[in-house]
């Protein structure tokens, strides 16, 4: 059976909808304080002028997953509602941070 035959099967007969899983970490208490230190901090640094607040080491990362698992996009979950499951995975987190024009290297 042609993949379009069983998507539109899918979508228009049993309405049902590909919802894109999303691995992810739920948020805690901790990190509604911690991003509200750093909103204030920035703002404090705003007061100070306009170049102080750009001081701030960005970072770049990518995850690699510890059971093999690289790339979900073309994964899906079919449901007639958006499931809003939180799927919590182990991984190893590689990282390249950069402040301003200085970069900083790898760091895991």
């Amino acid at each position: 059976m042609p993949y379009s035959t069983v998507w539109h099967m899918m979508r228009r007969l049993l309405g049902y909808f590909a919802y894109k899983i999303r691995c992810m970490h739920q948020l805690s208490d901790v990190d509604a304080k911690v991003r509200e230190a750093f909103a204030l901090q920035f703002l404090d640094r705003m007061a100070v002028g306009d170049a102080c607040p750009w001081n701030i080491l960005w970072s770049d990362e990518a995850h690699f997953f510890l059971n093999g698992q690289v790339n979900i996009h073309n994964c899906r979950t079919w449901a007639t509602e958006n499931p809003h499951v939180i799927h919590q995975v182990r991984k190893l987190r590689y990282g390249a941070d950069s402040l301003k024009r200085l970069s900083l290297g790898p760091i895991f």
